[in-house]
């Protein structure tokens, strides 16, 4: 039971970590001589702050965060609840006020405020359900649905008891108004908004608590300590939230407490699936075409392997997530910190309307390929990136790292042996500590295809009924080859130093001819199953409880693409934007 009871705790602290926030700010617009809208976007940005709040769809506020990638909170006011009870009237509102602004990035709409059937804002209860459900319909409709959550906010009112936290419960004439709510963000992996004050929770009594100064613990709630008001408070909603229903005693609460945690964080992580586009190919279609291919299928990341202007001038204001990449011939100017900068300037902040997530320095490059010239520009390319994204105040949307492969691992089996060639080692190590002290992740392109499938080709399509390979390093088993070397993978980074660097999957795919096992319907498989694979919360068995990241190799076939036959094959869609494998569903 202890173990369990570690394990759990982990987890949860795992994944706290992984989804480190950058802090938000609300802006309020009820007080005289404020500066202009515009004035006020200038100060986030010029302070760092990438996340705001507003109270209502204030069209002058819209307008001056056009282009800025400030995320952003918008508010449904409590007096407009009645009226999106009509479907109709919530899908106004979200044209109206989400839809018209395509480069302003919306992350959540808080639909209504501090509702509650014991204050002044009771009139607005029986609205506030349908309101919540018909603007989510809105959104989904809108193909806004993994971009954009829906829900409410809430406060420390609601509750008629929260010491100690896991005691925390909701009050007697609240629970039938907020039990649906809670249903219905879970049912659709939504998280709830809470407004938390200490000052209004007697801070007086022990100021020290409320201020995060108290020198040693101040509440001891069997065996959780707590030395801040504010973590009290929140995890007295947490546990309100998960055990408000439960009649089986504080540990049977706090058990159950545990269990939301960890379901709420991971279903944070969901992650969508991107999709790499490449142009070496004949008959492609205009990159305005490509975007809107992307738009219509529900694929939101997208990855490009050189900044080329067209395909940036298409996706402003699109909302999808980009991993831009450096092409390897421009690493060695990059050494340049001037350079970098230019490169930053030119490629990044000249496109404020577009969504960059990653920053690929170089794909491939290795001691023992082709691409060997260019190990030595790696790093301080990366380097001198990192710095420019940094003081173009844009370091905590964007990440920047570096595309490795599978042929750098000098052993991949059993996973946990996963090691790097020992002429790689002076090469990645330094790459994986920069990585790791920065907290980026590292790319990394898993082809289960190269890696001899036929001689089991259910493991490498994620069709085997069961276990394939047991590590007898760790117990660990295995059903498909791609989680394999991608634990080998994280096994090689540990033992430079990088246990903890995340690995985002930069490319993967399963090519539809041109070599053994490569046939339309083994590379359908692969793709629907490796897509359902990744977006669920099952994680690697080494790196359990979390979605992978992953971008699908690639968009089109590419005829022009050098090497063997194979390497054309890869497509998801054909020239004329038609699906090779049928609908697949991206997110």
């Amino acid at each position: 039971m202890a173990t369990k009871l570690l394990l759990l705790g982990l987890l949860i602290n795992l994944l706290i970590v992984k989804d480190a926030q950058s802090v938000g700010v609300c802006y309020g617009r009820n007080g005289n001589d404020l500066p202009s809208e515009r004035d006020v976007v200038s100060l986030y940005q010029n302070n760092g702050i990438t996340k705001m709040r507003i109270y209502d769809p204030h069209q002058l506020t819209l307008e001056a965060l056009r282009g800025t990638n400030i995320e952003l909170m918008i508010g449904v006011p409590n007096d407009a609840l009645q009226s999106l009870n009509d479907p109709n009237a919530a899908n106004t509102w979200v044209r109206d006020n989400v839809q018209n602004y395509p480069d302003v990035n919306f992350k959540y709409i808080a639909v209504g405020n501090e509702v509650d059937p014991n204050n002044e804002n009771s009139q607005y209860v029986g609205f506030l359900l349908p309101a919540i459900q018909n603007v989510y319909n809105a959104v989904r409709a809108a193909n806004l649905g993994d971009q954009i959550k829906v829900s409410t906010a809430t406060y420390t009112g609601l509750l008629g008891s929260s010491s100690p936290p896991s005691n925390g419960a909701f009050k007697d004439n609240v629970q039938g108004f907020i039990e649906p709510i809670i249903r219905f963000l879970a049912q659709n992996n939504l998280p709830m908004l809470a407004n938390i004050y200490p000052y209004f929770s007697d801070p007086g009594r022990n100021l020290p608590y409320a201020l995060f100064t108290a020198t040693q613990p101040v509440v001891n709630d069997n065996g959780r300590q707590y030395s801040n008001l504010f973590d009290a408070i929140l995890d007295a909603h947490y546990a309100a939230q998960a055990g408000w229903a439960s009649a089986e005693g504080v540990m049977a609460s706090k058990l159950l407490l545990l269990g939301l945690l960890i379901n709420l964080l991971i279903v944070k992580d969901a992650q969508a699936v991107g999709v790499c586009y490449g142009r070496n190919g004949d008959g492609l279609p205009s990159e305005r075409d490509v975007v809107s291919l992307y738009q219509r299928n529900g694929i939101t990341r997208m990855r490009i392997y050189d900044p080329h202007q067209p395909t940036l001038e298409a996706l402003r204001g699109t909302n999808i997530e980009l991993m831009i990449g450096v092409p390897n011939d421009a690493l060695q100017s990059l050494n340049d910190q001037n350079n970098a900068n230019t490169w930053v300037r030119d490629n990044i902040q000249r496109y404020s309307n577009v969504r960059f997530r990653y920053i690929a320095v170089g794909n491939e490059v290795d001691p023992n390929n082709g691409n060997s010239r260019y190990v030595q520009y790696v790093l301080p390319a990366m380097r001198n990136i990192h710095t420019a994204v940094r003081n173009a105040g844009l370091g905590n949307q964007i990440k920047v790292s570096t595309a490795t492969y599978t042929g750098l691992l000098g052993k991949s089996f059993p996973p946990s042996d996963g090691a790097f060639n020992d002429n790689v080692r002076g090469f990645i190590q330094p790459i994986i500590q920069f990585l790791a002290q920065n907290n980026l992740p590292m790319l990394a392109n898993i082809y289960p295809y190269f890696s001899d499938p036929g001689s089991n080709l259910p493991y490498a399509l994620f069709t085997a009924p069961g276990t394939v390979v047991r590590d007898n390093n760790n117990g660990l088993q295995y059903s498909n080859l791609f989680d394999a070397i991608l634990d080998a993978h994280y096994a090689a980074q540990a033992r430079l130093g990088g246990p903890n660097v995340e690995i985002v999957v930069s490319e993967s795919g399963w090519p539809s001819s041109g070599g053994p096992v490569a046939t339309v319907q083994n590379a359908g498989t692969y793709y629907r199953n490796l897509i359902a694979h990744v977006r669920g919360t099952n994680g690697t068995p080494l790196k359990r409880g979390r979605s992978i990241e992953t971008y699908l190799f690639a968009m089109f076939d590419e005829n022009r693409k050098p090497g063997n036959e194979v390497e054309r094959h890869f497509g998801l869609f054909t020239p004329g934007q038609q699906p090779k494998y049928g609908q697949l569903s991206f997110n």
